[in-house]
């Protein structure tokens, strides 16, 4: 996914080389009770250049990026860089991936919170497996990452009347309070697919709001053209980023198995034959399950 010719980091703007990886080692291993970690670290190797985003978003991480390699500066007049960001959309059209280029971009490490540890049956447990996440991430800078936010930060007057309710309203609010709690040099990042269940107290927590629409056939033209493939665009018919992407490393892996000498855009036509065959069976079966 191909980043906006607008968006670039701030290193570029200026000229200047990238700023240095900081010195920092891994956060402490974090377990609940049965073993399982709540925080895993991922590599962040994916780039703005590498993503298409809309203008706005485009502008948005581009401002965030800035203040935060220019804190310095912002200190001087009394502001720290915001540091809470909520991205909102279907899935499968690059809400991880962004998180992990603010990381590759600031040079940071990403940490994504693993609900399997996290959520537990007991409401009350899993309010202390994520403060236990908070503390831990706050002891150095980092980019923390949170998918499926709704699952933790569900709205508190969609949960009845029973006790269940009084633990929610529990969980949100101590959310509530480690999220302010977050020192500047901590980036919370939360992604959501279902924006409508998440508490409005929640939701006006973090400073930068961002939605992240699927591909117009514009975008889904300019990722195909990497391989020649512009033209297929309509055809393809993807209805996310994932989807493009898929496509577009199997016929890059293809092309590396093939012996044949034929170019990208060739080859391009004939898998697209293949997925068209491939969603047809698809539809299939969802009709047959159905």
């Amino acid at each position: 996914m191909r980043g906006s010719p607008n968006m670039k980091s701030d290193w570029v703007m200026d000229g200047s080389a990238p700023p240095k990886r900081m010195e920092m080692g891994q956060l402490k291993p974090l377990q609940n009770h049965k073993g399982h970690k709540l925080l895993q670290r991922r590599e962040a190797r994916r780039r703005l250049v590498d993503l298409e985003l809309p203008e706005l978003v485009a502008g948005q991480i581009g401002e965030l990026i800035e203040e935060h390699l220019k804190r310095q500066r912002l200190a001087k007049h009394g502001f720290e860089p915001r540091n809470r960001v909520i991205l909102i959309g279907p899935p499968g059209n690059g809400k991880t991936s962004l998180a992990e280029a603010i990381a590759a971009e600031l040079r940071l490490p990403f940490y994504v919170v693993r609900y399997s540890g996290v959520v537990s049956s007991g409401l009350g447990e899993t309010t202390q497996m994520m403060v236990k996440v908070f503390e831990e991430a706050a002891t150095q800078p980092c980019v923390l990452f949170f998918d499926e936010f709704e699952g933790v930060g569900r709205s508190r007057g969609k949960a009845g009347g029973d006790s269940a309710s009084g633990e929610i309203t529990r969980m949100v609010g101590a959310l509530l309070m480690e999220i302010e709690r977050l020192p500047s040099t901590v980036i919370a990042v939360a992604a959501t697919n279902h924006a409508g269940m998440l508490d409005r107290a929640m939701e006006r927590r973090f400073q930068i709001r961002l939605t992240l629409p699927g591909p117009t056939i514009e975008q889904a033209r300019k990722f195909l053209d990497r391989i020649g493939a512009a033209h297929l665009a309509e055809e393809l018919a993807a209805t996310n980023f994932s989807e493009l992407e898929e496509f577009l490393v199997d016929v890059e892996r293809r092309a590396a198995l093939s012996d044949e000498d034929e170019s990208l855009a060739t080859l391009a036509e004939r898998r697209l034959v293949l997925w068209k065959q491939r969603a047809e069976v698809g539809r299939a079966e969802g009709k047959a399950k159905g």
